[in-house]
């Protein structure tokens, strides 16, 4: 890895082209969240015969029945932990209850954002979505295949960025090894050998430019989608994201 870290150096001249191939895979790991995003709500609204504007409404209605029930549950807790804590005996009580309220704050502040974001999307739902379940299929269909084919783009322009950094730098590398050699003199050229010195001209370099393809392609691209994957699963249901990373490995 040490021998790699000059070749990695000598590649950053060509800083806009990583630039670019960074952009282009941080775009492509948004589209693939937002891409996996879709699939979620759209079966559960295809499947259960509504459509996105019906869905959402259920949506709101749901939400604002569980800020109702927080709030009848917060105006009891406290005259309850009250009434307890003036008992020495049940303190602990009290403060469990109080420890409920704590929690019960939190949930509300959660579900009222939440709300928020729902009817502040509900005005573009009304606007633009589809009014038939099926129609609303044939959009998450659409929306699927135009990601695709985006993330597909970004793919093959983030590959051009990146094979033109990794065979630019090969290059340098072989101008920089080739000057080095004309240098030598015969008696140190018959004891390196021609052909290892043929060897780190020509496959060596190879080498080199495949390791910077897959140093500023994969090992960018690949734990950015991680990421957009991670916080997806952690915003539908972080519980069982934490679940999961302890039972699968």
């Amino acid at each position: 890895m040490l021998e790699f870290l000059p070749a990695v150096k000598s590649s950053l001249r060509y800083k806009w082209s990583i630039c670019g191939a960074v952009i282009c895979s941080l775009l492509i790991a948004l589209l693939w969240g937002a891409s996996i995003s879709t699939i979620y709500p759209f079966v559960e609204i295809v499947l259960e015969g509504n459509t996105a504007e019906s869905w959402l409404a259920e949506r709101l209605q749901e939400s604002r029945l569980r800020l109702s029930g927080f709030a009848d549950e917060m105006q009891s807790l406290p005259t309850e932990a009250e009434s307890l804590s003036a008992n020495p005996e049940r303190r602990v009580e009290a403060e469990k209850l109080m420890a409920r309220c704590d929690l019960l704050a939190a949930k509300r502040e959660r579900e009222e954002k939440t709300l928020a974001w729902t009817e502040w999307v509900q005005p573009l739902v009304q606007r633009h979505a589809p009014k038939t379940p099926f129609g609303t299929l044939l959009w998450a269909v659409g929306w699927l295949l135009a990601t695709s084919i985006i993330k597909g783009v970004l793919l093959v322009i983030s590959a051009i960025l990146v094979a033109r950094v990794a065979n630019r730098t090969a290059r340098d590398l072989r101008r920089v090894y080739y000057r080095q050699a004309l240098e030598m003199d015969q008696r140190r050229i018959e004891a390196f050998g021609t052909a290892n010195l043929m060897t780190h001209l020509s496959h060596n370099m190879q080498m080199v430019s495949g390791g910077l393809q897959v140093f500023y392609g994969k090992m960018i691209r690949e734990p950015l989608k991680m990421i957009a994957c991670l916080v997806l699963a952690a915003w539908i249901s972080w519980p069982l994201l934490l679940l999961s990373m302890l039972v699968v490995p």
